[in-house]
């Protein structure tokens, strides 16, 4: 695997603060769209756009010899039997029937790292750095479990700030985990005073790895950066929940700045191992924070 190669911008060295470094895959995109996501990154003081064209172009020029990856698929293998208690635990939990929705058929299983198939487009290098220090080695197979495959108990917790606004009615949470989102919706009814509550539920995502099948095609839906960190570490299987559907959304594919269909489909479909290429340059990007918010209104409508 290549080293850490140096960024094209010195602003992550520059502004540490603000800017961190991603991995991006930007061979296995189209120049003028590689180009825009670069500019649209809210970074100033770029590299001039001529030496961010000439990497583009280098990375392009690297993944034009990959053909036949419809045809290239991982070895998937079963997980020891020895570790069927923990499994049937984790299959017991109240959040884990929400893995099974859409998909036609799902098990526990191993899937060969280097040819799983991606729609992410892109990997924090920070963060894919500080996993490598809690990353279990590859002759670990319980804790390689426990990293991949976690109980709700074993999950790190997320840290996050929340806050209320009576005069907006508005509450707010903020975290830098980039997966927090909306989950949900209730009703019920306040078993004291009997008064209606309409609320929403919000949390980050199931921390299982999973990979999904889509026509033929084995897509890595959640666990990109520890799938990284495992093959970073010399791992050469990815414990996860393995499923297939007949939904595309079901892949999580549709998501934002994931790479289309088009792609994915195709006999230059990007695969794991490609971030170890000359197709993934370093892009920096500003650090954000994610900001859930619910606000509740009454409004007054004519008849």
């Amino acid at each position: 695997m290549q080293s850490r190669r140096p960024p094209v911008s010195k602003e992550t060295a520059a502004d540490p603060v603000h800017h961190v470094d991603w991995l991006t895959l930007v061979g296995f995109m189209q120049e003028d769209e590689a180009l825009s996501m670069v500019r649209n990154q809210n970074v100033s003081n770029l590299t001039s756009t001529e030496d961010w064209v000439a990497m583009i172009r280098s990375a392009r020029d690297s993944v034009k010899g990959i053909s036949g990856r419809m045809d290239s698929k991982p070895d998937v293998i079963e997980i020891s039997a020895k570790y069927r208690e923990r499994l049937s635990r984790l299959e017991a939990e109240p959040t884990f029937k929400l893995h099974s929705a859409g998909m036609r058929s799902m098990k526990f299983a191993q899937v060969e790292l280097s040819r799983i198939h991606l729609f992410q487009t892109m990997v924090n290098v920070e963060y894919a750095e500080s996993l490598l220090n809690r990353t279990p080695e590859p002759d670990d197979e319980e804790d390689t479990l426990k990293f991949c495959l976690p109980t709700q108990m074993e999950t790190p917790k997320t840290r996050m700030m929340t806050s209320y606004n009576p005069t907006t009615s508005t509450f707010s949470a903020v975290t830098d985990n980039l997966d927090l989102r909306i989950l949900g919706n209730t009703q019920a009814e306040d078993p004291v005073s009997h008064v209606p509550v309409a609320g929403f539920y919000y949390g980050v995502a199931l921390p299982q790895v999973t990979v999904v099948e889509y026509k033929g095609v084995p897509l890595l839906k959640n666990g990109c950066h520890r799938a990284y960190a495992l093959r970073k570490k010399g791992h050469k299987f990815l414990p996860c929940l393995f499923g297939t559907t007949d939904s595309f959304q079901v892949t999580g594919a549709q998501a934002a700045g994931a790479f289309p269909s088009s792609t994915i489909q195709s006999d230059k479909s990007p695969m794991l191992s490609d971030f170890d290429t000359s197709a993934a340059i370093l892009v920096p990007r500003r650090r954000v924070k994610v900001v859930a918010t619910v606000h509740a209104e009454v409004q007054v409508v004519p008849l």
